[in-house]
């Protein structure tokens, strides 16, 4: 915090005298007289530098925002090159970090910004999309298979395709899109 406080004072004062060096320039060209600040006055700046609480808050969250994001990225890139020559898939799960053999998985289903991961040893939330998930399954070589927008599964666990789901080696039973059946032929 008190990082933050030195780096918005510095921001404010700079803004300040910098603003106040153009307008001293350019208001004897557009009006009649000098601009005044008041630059041994504390109300100037207090007005100014209040002002400027707003900019440098926006600011601040842009960066750490961004920055946050990239280190969320190369974190998704880490576990997708690990997957690939582990064969473990590495994924977030309620603040824990699972390890999880990608041969163990059987099937996976979208809930809202989660993947309800089912399995060899249970069922796993686990904050990624199913596209990032098929992408790793795939990296590591477990040969998945979309069978929804909301579903997939690895092909070793297919055991019977219905005209709108398939049915698992555990006996369970997962929608079939139309437009994802011609993957099953493959």
């Amino acid at each position: 915090l008190p990082h933050y406080l030195a780096a918005f004072i510095l921001f404010s004062v700079g803004h300040i005298l910098l603003m106040v060096a153009i307008r001293k320039v350019i208001f004897p060209l557009i009006a009649d007289g000098q601009y005044e600040f008041g630059l041994m006055t504390l109300e100037p700046w207090a007005y100014e530098m209040r002002k400027d609480m707003f900019s440098f808050v926006l600011i601040l969250s842009t960066f750490v925002t961004s920055r946050h994001i990239s280190a969320l990225n190369e974190e998704r890139r880490a576990a997708r090159a690990d997957a690939k020559v582990t064969g473990q898939l590495i994924l977030k799960s309620g603040g824990r970090q699972l390890i999880i053999p990608a041969e163990d998985v059987i099937s996976a289903s979208a809930a809202g910004n989660y993947v309800d991961l089912r399995t060899q040893t249970g069922h796993h939330f686990v904050r990624l999309t199913l596209s990032e998930l098929y992408a790793m399954l795939n990296d590591a070589g477990a040969d998945p298979v979309r069978l929804h927008r909301s579903h997939l599964t690895v092909r070793a666990h297919l055991r019977e395709i219905g005209a709108s789901d398939v049915s698992l080696s555990t006996g369970e039973r997962l929608p079939l899109g139309r437009s994802y059946r011609a993957a099953l032929r493959g």
